[in-house]
């Protein structure tokens, strides 16, 4: 994942009540590829190939059951993606049941959230960002998280 600490301020709250970002041990993030092992043989020089970059999350989008803000440029979290993928293809993205890989930081999940979120989000985007490393999570008790390793870009 990317960690998208730029963007705590203000999603925080809103994750802490509708995403059990709480109780997972999650930051503001832009997945990068789940579910995942916990290899990390050459992940370091893979993540290498990539530089750093800014992104910026622009607008909120909605899924029937996940309220998002979309990173632009997102190109630069599906190239990320797609080396992962191709280094080990056993994990295809989302277990394959998309057929296209849309880089998204969840906000709401599994709520119904009002379109007042939607407006209060609206009026603090854009959330300007850097990505200067990969942070690679493990879970240690179902459902909660933690960091197990980080890897910078453009080493």
């Amino acid at each position: 994942m990317i960690a998208v600490p730029e963007a705590e301020p203000v999603v925080g709250r809103l994750r802490s009540l509708y995403d059990e970002a709480d109780t997972t041990g999650v930051p503001a993030h832009v997945t990068l590829l789940f579910p995942f092992g916990d290899f990390d043989e050459g992940l370091g020089d893979l993540f290498a190939q990539f530089e750093p970059f800014d992104f910026a999350l622009t607008e909120t989008r909605r899924w029937p059951d996940v309220l998002w803000l979309t990173p632009e440029p997102a190109e630069p979290f599906v190239r990320l993606t797609e080396a992962i993928v191709e280094r080990y293809p056993e994990y295809p993205p989302y277990e394959g049941t998309h057929d296209r890989l849309i880089p998204h930081l969840t906000v709401a999940y599994h709520h119904d959230v009002t379109r007042d979120v939607d407006v209060q989000l609206r009026h603090r985007l854009p959330i300007k960002a850097h990505a200067s490393e990969v942070v690679q999570l493990e879970e240690y008790e179902p459902d909660r998280w933690h960091e197990r390793q980080r890897f910078a870009l453009g080493v």
